[in-house]
């Protein structure tokens, strides 16, 4: 059960639909690190970001599986998208028509998140320059943005992984009722 003085209700649904919505958000995102007038070190970090997801890397210690595993892929793209403005900023408003999904509510996502997970974000700001080094069949998140086969292998492992993703709301839902130990978690890790 989630406890009230960890996470409000509010973190608790956007976190659902967040999660839900992953799909969407890593095809979007996918058009984003393939986009070569975007500097490359923003791209990596969005690249990064898919392949932490593909590599089911968990950078929430104690996070087994299920819709909980699928946080911390929220929340580390999320910061990459945050970085890429802040290193991209004149692709901002392009960026922005092209994947609206992934930046109409990017400020207000991460002012809800930083406020539910208050000192624990550190643990996810410190894993984020780290995800353009992590590789998913061979290739690292550099490599796809820097070179055609690895972006193309990037591509065909998002689609394929997409087709086996059952996210079904009311299970998402059942799942983040232990989103409180997770948030707990995090802001032990931070200390």
């Amino acid at each position: 059960m989630v406890r009230p003085d960890l996470v409000d209700k509010h973190f608790v649904e956007w976190a659902r639909g967040a999660i839900v919505s992953l799909p969407q958000s890593l095809k979007a995102a996918l058009r984003v690190a393939e986009d070569q007038d975007i500097p490359d070190e923003a791209r990596a970090l969005v690249a990064g970001a898919i392949v932490h997801w593909l590599s089911r890397t968990n950078t929430i210690p104690g996070v087994r599986g299920g819709a909980l595993a699928y946080v911390d892929d929220v929340l580390i793209l999320l910061l990459a998208l945050e970085h890429l403005v802040k290193l991209a900023p004149e692709a901002l408003p392009r960026v922005r028509a092209d994947a609206p999904e992934l930046f109409e509510t990017l400020e207000s996502d991460l002012a809800l998140v930083r406020a539910n997970l208050g000192p624990g974000m550190a643990v996810l700001e410190q894993a984020l320059p780290k995800v353009v080094r992590l590789k998913h069949l061979g290739r690292t998140a550099q490599q796809c943005v820097k070179d055609e086969s690895a972006a193309t292998m990037l591509y065909e492992a998002v689609q394929a992984a997409l087709v086996d993703m059952d996210l079904e709301p009311e299970t998402v839902g059942r799942e983040l009722r232990e989103l409180d130990a997770l948030v707990d978690e995090l802001r032990k890790r931070a200390s």
